[in-house]
């Protein structure tokens, strides 16, 4: 039997026109939950072909549920989610322009089939920073000699800040014809101390001692750069 707002048992004044029951009522409809853990209202008995539709104001505004469907939801000014402080959180517009006012935390989830940036704010997926960096970065190498003697801030090669560049590899003539990289353990016993650092727009070294002689030793320094179009 029908309740009032109030939880109340009393009966409607009702009419049928055309299979559609309309309740004549002219207070808000509220159920009381009570003593009750859940209160139900809506349809639970759909079976194959039948839909069940909540219009919100008008026939165009609706939630809409076919049976073994996803739910659609018709709007014809946009829906706009909003938080208990009447605050917006996230806006369908229906001119495809969808705002979202607060941030997004995806929990590590990926955000998936991002179109080509064309504002120079949009992301960029990455397939196209891939493209980018292969197209707009060049493989340079810089020669020269390291000093007899520890020095510190030894400057291999000055560059434009504006290149951006990345060191690949470095490395040092051991013996004639005898090529070493300074990130191998045997580098590393007899260039003690040897740093790789950048500095004032400069690829730099330093080191305190060298075991064995000549000092001196030639190097060469591979990198890229990006060039900013």
């Amino acid at each position: 039997m029908p309740v009032d707002k109030f939880g109340r048992r009393r009966r409607f004044s009702t009419m049928h026109v055309h299979r559609t029951t309309s309740v004549n009522k002219s207070e808000d409809f509220m159920l009381n939950i009570g003593s009750d853990i859940n209160r139900s209202m809506g349809c639970v008995d759909l079976t194959t072909g039948k839909t069940f539709t909540l219009n919100l104001g008008d026939a165009t505004n609706k939630i809409v549920q076919t049976k073994d469907q996803s739910t659609d939801i018709f709007t014809s000014q946009g829906l706009e989610l909003m938080d208990s402080d009447n605050e917006p959180i996230f806006k369908f517009n229906i001119d495809g322009q969808n705002t979202m006012y607060k941030d997004l935390d995806c929990q590590q989830k990926a955000i998936k089939n991002l179109p080509h940036p064309i504002e120079s704010r949009d992301a960029v997926t990455k397939a196209y920073l891939t493209q980018y960096v292969h197209l707009h970065r060049e493989s340079r190498k810089a020669e020269g000699t390291i000093p007899d003697e520890p020095l510190t801030n030894i400057v291999l090669l000055r560059y434009n800040p504006r290149r951006s560049p990345t060191m690949l590899s470095m490395h040092v003539e051991q013996e004639t014809g005898l090529w070493i990289n300074v990130s191998c353990g045997y580098f590393a016993e007899h260039w003690k101390n040897f740093q790789l650092f950048i500095k004032d727009n400069c690829f730099m070294c330093r080191f305190t001692n060298i075991t064995g002689g000549p000092w001196t030793r030639r190097f060469i320094l591979k990198y890229v750069v990006f060039m900013h179009r």
